[in-house]
């Protein structure tokens, strides 16, 4: 009869501590049906940048850091990032002619959305693809001797690829696009100036995630 009564204290207790726990948040939720594999992710990488002015264009050689954060992942085969592919390079070379060079920084912010390999940082399949877009600011600057041409892009950003694991670490290779938004004409002195010169830029990005 004790055991029987003890059982039924412990039932009651337990009812009672069940009741008295407070409702989940909506991000509690949110996390155990869709944040499963959500967190940061990072890798780093080598880039070719080209930026292009109507029809003249430069390349340079630089290095690309990338923080990403999954905020959609119900699996590790799939998920959505928001993230930053910040990349920083140079460029010189001195001839006859003289010394040029070259320098640029790119900054964009885009969603993307990864398949496969690398889609969250517990995703270990073999082959993955990758495609995102967003916005971005990039500065380039080329000079020659006593000649310098500042460029700036500020407009759309487009980025794709594909992810693949070799040797127990995952590499991929990146393809981004973007060009800078017109501006408007602008008068001065009683002269139209247009400025509608078309500037675009792409890269070619080697990535690495140790």
């Amino acid at each position: 009869m004790r055991n029987l009564l003890f059982v039924l204290i412990v039932l009651t207790f337990s009812a009672v501590a069940q009741t008295d726990a407070p409702p989940k948040t909506i991000w509690e939720r949110y996390n155990e049906k869709w944040g499963t594999y959500n967190g940061f992710d990072f890798n780093v990488g080598g880039k070719v940048h080209s930026v292009f002015e109507e029809s003249t264009g430069r390349s340079m050689y630089g290095v690309l850091f990338q923080p990403r954060y999954n905020f959609f992942s119900p699996s590790d085969l799939f998920s959505l990032s928001l993230g930053s592919p910040i990349s920083l390079g140079f460029d010189f070379l001195s001839t006859n002619l003289g010394n040029r060079y070259g320098l640029f920084s790119e900054i964009p912010l885009a969603v993307t959305a990864n398949l496969g390999a690398k889609a969250t940082s517990e995703s270990d399949y073999v082959f993955g693809v990758f495609l995102g877009s967003g916005v971005s600011y990039s500065y380039n600057l080329f000079g020659q001797n006593d000649f310098s041409n500042t460029i700036h892009l500020l407009g759309p950003y487009f980025q794709g690829g594909i992810r693949w694991r070799q040797g127990g670490f995952t590499q991929g290779i990146m393809v981004n696009y973007s060009y800078a938004l017109p501006s408007r004409s602008q008068e001065v002195n009683g002269i139209v100036l247009n400025s509608t010169i078309t500037k675009q830029s792409i890269g070619i990005s080697f990535l690495y995630w140790f």
